[in-house]
C-alpha cells in the first residue's frame, strides 16, 4: 500500500473513530453515562441530565461539528456540565470559594484530628473550589517551650500540601495561636512569616508589601483583604492606613471580602469580650463597599448582617473547642464553608456544611434570628 493510500486509510479510520466516540458520548444510556463519570459535587446533577437537557438538534449540531472541532465539542459539554451543576444561568460567571478555621488542637499538637482531614478530602474531591481561605489559629501554639517547626510541618502536610497538590491555592491570615501580636511572642511570630513566605500562594496580589501579616489580591475579578486581626481591640494606625489605601485603590471592584481573625462583635458564649469592637473599622468597610468580614477565634457559626448591610460571618472551627453560639445551648458543630460569588454580583450563596464528611448543609432555621444586642445587634442573613 502506498503512502498516500495509507494517509487516506489513517484520515477515515480516524473519523470512523472519532464519530463513534462522540455518538457514544451523545447517545449513550444513563447507565453507561454515569458508570465512566467520575462522583460529582452534591449540589451538580447527574451525566444523564447533562446529557437530557442537549436537544436532539444540538447533539446532532455537536456530532458533525465535533468531526472537525471534537476540542470545541469537549468545552461545549464541560460548559453545560458547569451551567447546570451550580444552577446559574450561564451568563453568570461564578467563583466558588470555601474558608476554614481553627483547625489546631492541644498546645504543641504536631498532627491533626480527623475532622481536619476529612474536611481537606471533601474541599479537594467535593467541592473543589478556586481558593481556600483560612481566618487563623492554624497551629496550636501562644506558649513558650513548643517546636513550632514541627507544629507547621504537622499543618502543611495535613492542609497545605494536599491543596497544592490539587492546584488549590491556600491564604491564611495570622491568628493568636500561630501568630500573634502580642508581646513576647516574636519567635512564633517570626516563624508564621517564614513557613508563609515559604509557601506564598500563587495569586493576583495588588498589595504584598506586608505579606503574610496583611495583604491584599484579585481572584476572579473579586477582591479578598487578608487583615492582621491576631489581638483583641482596634487595628494600629499603620494598618487603618494601610487598609484604607486598599480600599479606596479597589473601590470600583464590585464584590470585597475582607477576613481576620479576631471578629468585629460577639458571636460565642464566654468570648463577649474577645473582638474588636472597632465601630470605625465598620464604618470603613460600609464607606467602600465591602460585602463581607470574615472571621473566626469564636468557634461558632453564624451568617449575620448588620443593619447597614454588612455581612458579618463568624466561622466554626475544624479543630478543637467548638463553642456555643450566643442564644443557643449547644456547641456548634465542626464545619467549612462554601461560598459561591458573582463577581459583578456579589455572593449568590453561602453555606456552612457539616456531618462526618462535610457534606449536610447547617440548616439556618436552627440558628437564632438575631444574636447580640445594642450596637452588637447582628441579624442573620435570610431574615
Amino acid at each position: 500500500m502506498g503512502r498516500v493510500s495509507r494517509n487516506k486509510h489513517i484520515r477515515s479510520t480516524s473519523c470512523f473513530l472519532c464519530l463513534s466516540l462522540l455518538c457514544a458520548i451523545c447517545f449513550s444510556s444513563t447507565t453507561t453515562a454515569q458508570a465512566i463519570r467520575p462522583p460529582v459535587h452534591l449540589f451538580e446533577l447527574s451525566s444523564s441530565a447533562v446529557l437530557d437537557s442537549l436537544s436532539a438538534y444540538e447533539r446532532l449540531s455537536a456530532i458533525l461539528e465535533g468531526l472537525f472541532k471534537p476540542i470545541e465539542l469537549i468545552r461545549t459539554l464541560n460548559e453545560r456540565v458547569i451551567e447546570v451543576g451550580t444552577r446559574h444561568d450561564s451568563s453568570s460567571r461564578t467563583v466558588r470559594v470555601a474558608v476554614v478555621s481553627d483547625l489546631n488542637g492541644s498546645y504543641g499538637s504536631t498532627s491533626y484530628k480527623m475532622p481536619v482531614h476529612r474536611a481537606i478530602d471533601a474541599l479537594v474531591d467535593v467541592y473543589k473550589p478556586s481558593l481556600v481561605l483560612s481566618t487563623g489559629d492554624m497551629v496550636a501554639g501562644m506558649k513558650e517551650g513548643l517546636d513550632y517547626e514541627a507544629m507547621w510541618h504537622g499543618f502543611h502536610a495535613a492542609v497545605t500540601r494536599p491543596l497544592r497538590a490539587a492546584h488549590i491555592p491556600f491564604a491564611p491570615t495570622p491568628g493568636n495561636h500561630d501568630g500573634t501580636n502580642r508581646p513576647g511572642f516574636e519567635a512564633e511570630r517570626a516563624m508564621y512569616n517564614e513557613t508563609w513566605r515559604r509557601y506564598k500562594p500563587d495569586l493576583n496580589y495588588v498589595d504584598d508589601k506586608h505579606y503574610p501579616r496583611r495583604y491584599a489580591y484579585l481572584h476572579e475579578g473579586v477582591l479578598f483583604v487578608s487583615i492582621d486581626a491576631s489581638t483583641v481591640g482596634k487595628l494600629s494606625s499603620s494598618h487603618r492606613k494601610w487598609l484604607e489605601s486598599v480600599l479606596r485603590k479597589q473601590r470600583d471592584v464590585k464584590t470585597k471580602i475582607v477576613y481576620g481573625h479576631v471578629p468585629l462583635y460577639p458571636f460565642a458564649q464566654k468570648r463577649e469580650r474577645e473582638i474588636l469592637d472597632d465601630k470605625s473599622l465598620e464604618e470603613m468597610f460600609v464607606k467602600y463597599g465591602v460585602t463581607l468580614y470574615l472571621s473566626g477565634h469564636h468557634h461558632a457559626y453564624y451568617p449575620g448582617k448588620r443593619e447597614n448591610g454588612l455581612r458579618l460571618v463568624s466561622m466554626a472551627c475544624l479543630g478543637g473547642g467548638p463553642r456555643v453560639l450566643l442564644g443557643t445551648s449547644e456547641p456548634s458543630p465542626r464545619a467549612l464553608l462554601i461560598m459561591e460569588i458573582e463577581p459583578d454580583r456579589g455572593i449568590a450563596s453561602l453555606e456552612a456544611y457539616h456531618t462526618d464528611d462535610f457534606t449536610l448543609p447547617v440548616d439556618r432555621a436552627i440558628l437564632p434570628s438575631e444574636i447580640g444586642e445594642g450596637d452588637w445587634l447582628i441579624r442573620r442573613d435570610d431574615l
